[in-house]
């Protein structure tokens, strides 16, 4: 690894000044290297995360060309990173290097699938037991909802799923998450994207949190507050 990223130093800096950036045409090392990483049926797993990690330990030298790699990394990390393992440290550095870009995906159905699978994976490893960690995972889910908004669809059966856990950090994070996404504008239900949902039901699950547990009534206060907050501003919550 480091004697690839030496030379990619080598590189641009004996010919970074050439590239055609306004243009996005990448250059002939990095264009191969693209080929490879979007060949996911060719190319093998460790290929593929071996690029991913090039990427993320020289993201100025491809942040020119963000806008072609923010796709298929996105397809990958949700390929390769699919089982409930938590945020680690790969996943995250991938986010600090979207947030770090400031890329925001094409607003094009595939875009927006790609995106909301990436959002939904992000949400499934929030949770966490060690309190500080879930805040760490919050501010990264917050920073990217911000980053993204009106570009993927908001995945609420997985937040519904923690709010209905047994377990309190599970309820914790996802009246969390919904918090974070009521604060940026999205409706705590939606009769068009949140069809085969039961409205009924929605609600049924937050007042079910009401379980004696001070954090957990602290929390869905707060939901509940922002809610009301932007129903004033005239935003339709359908409640």
């Amino acid at each position: 690894m480091s004697t690839i990223l030496k030379l990619i130093d080598h590189i641009e800096f004996k010919f970074g000044q050439s590239y055609d950036k306004q243009n996005l045409e990448m250059p002939k090392w990095m264009f191969e290297m693209h080929y490879k990483f979007t060949q996911t049926d060719v190319t093998p797993a460790n290929v593929l995360l071996f690029i991913l990690k090039i990427v993320v330990n020289r993201s100025d030298v491809f942040k020119p060309f963000a806008i072609l790699w923010i796709r298929p990394i996105l397809q990958i990390s949700v390929l390769q990173f699919g089982e409930d393992k938590g945020i680690h440290y790969f996943l995250r550095d991938i986010c600090i290097l979207i947030l770090k870009w400031g890329v925001v995906v094409k607003d094009t159905a595939e875009d927006r699938a790609v995106a909301t699978a990436f959002m939904t994976l992000l949400l499934k490893n929030t949770p966490h037991a060690d309190a500080q960690v879930v805040r760490a995972n919050l501010t990264i889910v917050r920073l990217l909802v911000e980053l993204w908004k009106g570009k993927f669809n908001f995945p609420k059966r997985h937040i519904l799923s923690m709010i209905s856990s047994d377990v309190m950090h599970q309820q914790l994070t996802g009246l969390h998450i919904l918090s974070i996404f009521v604060i940026n504008g999205f409706p705590l239900y939606d009769k068009e994207q949140d069809q085969g949902l039961s409205e009924f039901k929605f609600y049924e699950t937050l007042l079910n949190c009401f379980n004696g547990k001070k954090a957990v009534y602290c929390a869905l206060s707060e939901l509940c507050g922002l809610a009301l907050q932007e129903i004033s501003k005239g935003v339709d919550f359908d409640m």
